[in-house]
């Protein structure tokens, strides 16, 4: 158990480190986190036999609270404001559950397809809150007062 942590602890430090060292790495890191996202998708697949096609809408809700919180100006670090979006996605997840639990098979996946598409589309419609497809210009994100990126 203790080397599963010190383990984790190391490999966790190792990859946050790298845009400081190695910043063509950082792409390569952003591709992996995107993929990583999508197997999310296989995992609940393979683990319940559900099809989800709902876990973007959560990625996107945590996303879309951190840049509004980035560009509130509040002057605190990125890596302090995650928790929040982080916050605002499990809720909303929550109460999506809430009511997608209670389907099976393909009506599970049709009712996260069919959220997910209406949330797209809000998200399309309100141009001039969320930047539609462009998304939002937001400052480089910063970490411990250091501009990453």
């Amino acid at each position: 158990m203790r080397f599963d942590l010190l383990f984790g602890a190391i490999a966790f430090c190792a990859v946050a480190g790298v845009p400081f060292f190695i910043p063509w790495a950082t792409v390569m890191l952003t591709i992996a986190l995107g993929v990583g996202l999508a197997v999310l998708g296989v995992v609940v697949l393979l683990r319940a036999g559900q099809i989800s096609f709902g876990h973007g809408l959560y990625y996107a809700a945590g996303a879309y609270t951190v840049a509004f919180l980035v560009q509130a100006r509040l002057g605190l670090d990125t890596l302090l404001l995650l928790p929040a979006g982080a916050l605002v996605a499990s809720v909303i997840a929550v109460a999506f559950g809430f009511f997608a639990v209670r389907y099976r098979d393909i009506f599970f996946a049709m009712i996260n397809l069919a959220v997910s598409m209406v949330a797209f589309s809000l998200l399309e419609k309100l141009y001039s809150i969320t930047g539609g497809g462009d998304g939002l210009n937001v400052a480089r994100p910063t970490l411990a007062g250091l501009k990453l990126g």
